[in-house]
């Protein structure tokens, strides 16, 4: 086996073992079952929101602003159509003439090779490309 899997296997394995461990360690809490509760008639509970009848009257609170401005009368939301002045179409002047091109020389006649093929008046054979070079010293 290579070393490095074999280390990778080890440290999975040890935080597995340290999760298992960790969440088996505490059980779990339950909360408590019942809560203390006073139960109340409905004659107690109507005296409780009533209020003191003897109390003092609550103050006033101050408004939060000292004066408070006229209304003014709502314009009419709707907008407004102006008239529009009417499109003319623009005077567009003509393009100005391209310039002529000056003329373009002419191209020389290709030459013409001499064809590969024997012609009727060579009767011999070419010479080898051997025989054309130059003789060994």
């Amino acid at each position: 086996m290579r070393v490095d899997w074999t280390i990778s296997a080890l440290g999975h394995a040890l935080l597995l073992a340290c999760g298992l461990v960790s969440f088996s360690a505490r059980p779990f809490e339950a909360p408590p079952e019942s809560v203390p509760v006073d139960v109340i008639s409905a004659k107690d509970f109507s005296q409780v929101m009533a209020g003191n009848k003897k109390a003092a009257p609550a103050p006033k609170p101050r408004p939060l602003v000292e004066k408070i401005a006229e209304k003014k009368p709502v314009e009419d939301p709707t907008p407004k159509i102006s008239p529009k002045p009417e499109i003319k179409e623009a005077k567009a002047e003509p393009p100005p003439e391209p310039r002529p091109k000056p003329p373009e020389p002419k191209p020389k006649p290709a030459r013409q090779r001499k064809s590969l093929s024997r012609s009727p008046s060579r009767s011999r054979p070419r010479k080898s490309r051997r025989s054309m070079r130059s003789p060994r010293r």
